[in-house]
């Protein structure tokens, strides 16, 4: 993997000119300690205890490549990349996904008409796989939805795609916001409106992957009042022809 690191050369320079096409280098050094000193440094750290708002924030489900079943939360993958509910009616279960592979995310949406989730730092930055300029990714998912009120303006559960792209340096550039589009939708009024919808595969595929692209953000979106499920979400990168 390639790191670059910026540094403000300022504290460092004060008062101090560099003629044009200066070329500074500097070097990091990376320690790999034993027992005998994290041992210590364990021993006097405190047992953090976390309020139940605070657990419910950390138990989201953690992000797994390429295929999540949301079996994973964030208190047992402290480095994971975890999904964030944007609506009141989300909730994260973990058994009873499509085929039984693990668990999904559910949005219920009771007055509104519309809940999402998100996982808004997947990239390069959140140590993941750095995106390729041109290439496609699809995003893919099953989903199924009970208790459907077709007398609601509706569009169903769809997966989308944001990329974030930067102009230069990533933390003092500029971003500009490349949004991808939705999965086509399930639902339109122009068809009767079912019920319910059982399991069924959605999927999005992105235009080329801008050439900057320094993390993306990936959304879960239902539609419509009802409660939907989203299970075996998967990303990855769409193979060329």
């Amino acid at each position: 993997m390639d790191f670059h690191f910026w540094c403000d050369l300022a504290p460092y320079l004060r008062g101090t000119i560099l003629p044009t096409g200066t070329h500074l280098e500097a070097t990091t050094t990376v320690r790999l300690v034993g027992p005998e000193v994290t041992g210590p440094i364990l021993a006097q750290a405190q047992e953090i205890r976390l309020t139940p708002r605070e657990y419910a924030k950390a138990n989201l489900p953690a992000y797994e490549e390429p295929e999540n079943t949301f079996t994973v939360s964030g208190l047992e993958r402290l480095d994971g990349q975890t999904w964030t509910p944007l609506s009141e009616g989300c909730r994260w279960e973990k058994t009873g996904a499509h085929h039984g592979a693990g668990g999904y995310l559910v949005i219920h949406n009771d007055y509104a008409a519309e809940g999402t989730w998100v996982q808004s730092m997947l990239g390069p930055q959140q140590w993941g796989n750095p995106f390729l300029a041109g290439a496609r990714y699809r995003l893919s998912a099953w989903v199924k939805v009970e208790d459907l009120d077709n007398e609601a303006l509706v569009g169903g559960p769809m997966v989308g795609v944001e990329f974030t792209q930067s102009n230069g340096p990533a933390y003092v550039s500029d971003k500009v916001q490349v949004d991808c589009g939705w999965s086509p939708t399930l639902l339109s009024l122009d068809k009767p409106v079912p019920d319910r919808i059982d399991w069924t595969y959605i999927e999005l595929v992105t235009p080329p992957c801008p050439s900057f692209a320094i993390y993306g953000k990936l959304k879960l979106r239902f539609q419509g009042r009802g409660t939907a499920y989203f299970s075996n979400v998967r990303w990855e990168m769409v193979e060329p022809e």
